[in-house]
């Protein structure tokens, strides 16, 4: 774990990290900080981002108020019935990003979020489970009935003043682009292509996803689609092959 990360967690493993592919759009969601998560969960917050690795035609991620709102103001709108194709007047005031390949966003807690259909993405984000879901396109489980929505949860937990969630910024041709730094975690995308070494000089574990290509990760084989996890006592990067790798540490 490395010193300092296990001084703060514990035993418990601060990140998760997952493969997100979306044949359909998730819910509408937020989840709260570490603060609210403490208060009502005993449990962290979430910070988390997205790296696309792949995206149909039109794909689509919503991420960020389209204007800032109040939170009296956000319950006059959420409350309003669906619409007949099964959207809602509340994704009005939701940003849409266009999804492509190797963009990348970061969704801080309190930012209202939903991965749109046809996308393939890499998630990184802070261990926890807690999701407010406000809107679920009027889906219905195995059961008939509506999954259940946490519309007044949702309210105390939304930042209504983030607006400028468009996709991060970086050199796509850059061997090393940092992409987050957040409280929560750090994160780079490594484009390799020979011999190459890296040190990140952080007292942290080190994960590492293989978005493309093969190589060679400190003397291992690596391929697309593999996640290797590196102590913090052999953390610098030896790196060979044609390889990109999406790597973050906390």
């Amino acid at each position: 774990m490395g010193q300092e990360a296990y001084k703060q967690f514990g035993n418990r493993f601060p990140l998760l990290i997952k493969f997100l592919d979306s044949n359909q759009a998730s819910s509408i969601q937020v989840h709260p900080n570490d603060f609210l998560a403490h208060k009502r969960h005993n449990c962290w917050g979430k910070d988390e981002m997205w790296y696309v690795i792949d995206a149909e035609e039109k794909a689509e991620i919503l991420s960020g108020l389209s204007q800032s709102l109040t939170p009296d103001r956000f319950m006059e709108i959420i409350r309003q019935a669906p619409r007949p194709d099964s959207t809602h007047p509340f994704m009005d005031y939701v940003k849409s990003h266009p999804s492509h390949p190797e963009d990348v966003f970061f969704l801080p807690s309190g930012c209202i979020h939903a991965l749109g259909a046809g996308n393939l993405v890499a998630e990184i984000q802070k261990t926890s489970d807690v999701t407010y879901r406000v809107f679920d396109f009027c889906r219905k489980d195995k059961d008939g009935r509506q999954r259940e929505l946490h519309i007044e949860q949702a309210q105390d937990a939304i930042d209504y003043n983030i607006t400028n969630t468009e996709s991060i910024s970086y050199d796509h041709k850059a061997s090393v682009a940092k992409l987050v730094d957040s409280n929560a975690f750090q994160s780079y995308r490594l484009n390799v292509d020979g011999p190459m070494t890296t040190d990140l000089h952080c007292d942290s574990f080190v994960v590492a996803i293989c978005l493309q290509g093969k190589g060679m990760l400190n003397e291992t084989p690596i391929r697309q689609g593999e996640t290797f996890l590196l102590s913090a006592s052999d953390n610098v990067l030896r790196l060979d092959g044609k390889v990109v790798l999406l790597v973050a540490h906390i």
